[in-house]
Order: structure tokens, then C-alpha cells, then sequence
């Protein structure tokens, strides 16, 4: 019932607040859409207090892991799946490929079955059939 502004507003959440609470719910909403997560209450206080390292008031995102797609040839497959540059290989059928060549070969255009690609782009995970 609390709106919050900034990270450090999560400290409200610390369990000594509430002893008898075990679960806090937040709820993040984006116009009419709400997404409710379940926090555990005991713990969320000491990551909160984790130091982070000065980085000239830079936060850090982890890259999602795979491939980054460099380019898409117009008018190819992952063109018309919507696939662009920038957008980061994942998974292909639910499988992460070990290296490059791998994720080559999983994407093989002699290959006789459609291909599922599970792919990432700006922090988001997204799917595709490609025929």
C-alpha cells in the first residue's frame, strides 16, 4: 500500500519491521497492466546494505548470455521474424548453444524443421518460430 520512489525506499520491506510477516507482496505497475511478486520478508535487508562500487554513478546490468547478432540480412528468415541487430542468441529449442559454430549449426538453413529462437533485447526475453 506504499508507493516507492527509489531502491532505498525497499528498506520499509525489512523484516524487524514486521516480525510477524513472512512474505511481503510488491506489485509493479506500467499503465493497466500489474505484475504482484512475492518478497520474502527475513534477509531483503542485508542485500540492501550490500555495498556497491562507485562507478562515476553508473549501475551495472549483466549481459543476458549467448550471442549478440551483429547484423540481418534483409529479406532472410530472422528479418521477417523481427529479429534485428543488437538483439542477443539465447537459446535455440530450448538449448543454449556452447559456442558460435554451435549456434551456427543450430540455425542451419538446410535444417528441415522450424527452429524456436529464444532471444534478448533491451532486458527483455522473447521467442520466434523460424520456418
Amino acid at each position: 500500500g506504499v508507493a516507492l520512489e527509489t531502491v532505498e525506499d525497499l528498506r520499509i520491506l525489512d523484516g524487524d519491521a514486521a516480525p510477524n510477516q513472512e512474505v511481503f507482496s510488491l506489485e509493479a505497475r506500467r499503465g493497466v497492466d500489474t505484475l504482484t511478486v512475492a518478497l520474502p520478508a527475513r534477509g531483503i535487508d542485508l542485500a540492501l546494505a550490500t555495498q556497491q562500487p562507485a562507478s562515476a554513478g553508473l549501475v551495472w546490468d549483466q549481459a543476458p548470455s549467448g550471442h549478440q547478432i551483429a547484423s540481418v540480412l534483409p529479406g532472410s528468415r530472422a528479418a521477417e521474424a523481427g529479429i534485428e541487430p543488437g538483439d542477443w542468441l539465447v537459446r535455440v529449442d530450448h538449448l543454449e548453444p556452447t559456442s558460435l559454430e554451435a549456434a551456427q549449426a543450430m540455425l542451419a538453413d538446410e535444417r528441415a524443421a522450424p527452429v524456436f529462437v529464444e532471444l534478448a533485447r533491451d532486458g527483455r526475453y522473447w521467442g520466434v518460430l523460424l520456418p
